[in-house]
């Protein structure tokens, strides 16, 4: 192997271990601390990765959001004041996007009870896609099977079907609007590793001593 080539080669390991990537975990605690307002946008931060969260309907149509200490986060349609993420007139969506992709390990719901469903959406390239529908949990663990950057957590309305215990065939169907707030949300991700003193240096000495190489064979 020539000089030059030995020269790239320690390069383009240096250059490799620069840009290296360690698996992450971070929380987003909506019930920590209260926003104040209504406000268009809430941005939140973790090593390597930040997270903006935006409401809509499930027209795509804007709302706002808020959060409560000691509570959670709330959406406002603006056809309905409730302070939650609500079924009621048009069903609400809490839109979490984040600046890389990740993995969704689990979401924490406040406000919880025993007829309130969400929708759990993700980005599809063209817009936000329903992938399911599941009862609201107080801590709901998700399979870990979808990595996006752009996630939807909305309300919709809750059916359920009874029928008598006697007369099989007389059954009846109710609705209920859901209504609840998003405590927080876990994420897996990778976080990008800064480039370390030393790989740098020797980075900048190979591009050096690779110039020089080069002078030299010219000269022969």
């Amino acid at each position: 192997m020539g000089i030059i080539a030995r020269v790239f080669t320690g390069a383009a390991a240096a250059a490799l271990l620069a840009g290296a990537a360690d698996a992450a975990s971070a929380t987003f605690n909506f019930g920590a601390r209260s926003n104040g307002s209504w406000v268009n946008e809430l941005t939140y931060s973790a090593p390597g990765l930040t997270l903006s969260v935006t409401g809509q309907d499930i027209y795509g149509r804007f709302s706002e959001v808020q959060t409560w200490a000691g509570h959670g986060l709330g959406v406002y349609s603006f056809r309905d004041d409730s302070h939650q993420i609500d079924s009621a007139g048009r069903d609400d969506i809490a839109v979490l996007s984040f600046s890389r992709p990740v993995t969704i390990r689990s979401l924490a719901f406040s406000y919880v009870d025993g007829t309130d469903s969400f929708n759990f959406l993700v980005d599809a390239g063209s817009g936000l896609m329903k992938i399911f529908t599941d009862k609201v949990a107080p801590n709901y663990a998700l399979a870990g099977d979808q990595t996006a950057q752009r996630f939807g957590v909305g309300a919709t309305v809750t059916t359920l079907l009874s029928c008598s215990l006697l007369y099989a065939t007389q059954c009846s169907t109710s609705y209920y609007e859901s209504a609840f707030k998003l405590w927080a949300v876990t994420v897996d991700y990778d976080e990008p590793s800064p480039v370390p003193l030393p790989a740098a240096g020797f980075m900048a000495l190979a591009g050096l001593g690779a110039l020089g190489a080069l002078r030299r064979v010219r000269r022969r």
